[in-house]
This record gives C-alpha cells, sequence and structure tokens, in this order.
C-alpha cells in the first residue's frame, strides 16, 4: 500500500512541501510555520528567497522542535 501525498507550497516561506495526505496538520520544514492542508498554495506566493545554510539549519531546528 502506497501512502498519498499533497505538495504544495508554503504560505509563509514560499518553499515547496510534500506532506502525507492524512495529516490534518502540521509544521513546514523550512520556517515551522504550523499548517493545515488547506493553507498550501499552488504556486510560491513569491520568488523563493535562497537562505543562508546557517539560516536554514536555524529554521530547521525550530521546526523539531515544534513537532
Amino acid at each position: 500500500m502506497s501512502e498519498e501525498y499533497i505538495n504544495g507550497f508554503c504560505p509563509r516561506c514560499g518553499e515547496a512541501l510534500k506532506v502525507p495526505a492524512k495529516l490534518l496538520e502540521f509544521s513546514c520544514m523550512f520556517c515551522g510555520a504550523r499548517l493545515s492542508v488547506s493553507e498550501l498554495l499552488d504556486t510560491p506566493a513569491g520568488p523563493a528567497a535562497s537562505l543562508a545554510p546557517e539560516e536554514a539549519a536555524l529554521r530547521f531546528d525550530a521546526a523539531k522542535k515544534q513537532l
């Protein structure tokens, strides 16, 4: 049995997300925003900013703490 996923973009940071369809809520792996599937965007809200590796690591750690 394969798991179904929903693809979309975070409305806060614009990063592409692939989320298991069975989840009602989840955190963006990039900025830590708490989201629901209905909040995902079909296209990025704007040009996705390229983050410095240090900033990306900080955001990732913040997102992990919210899980």
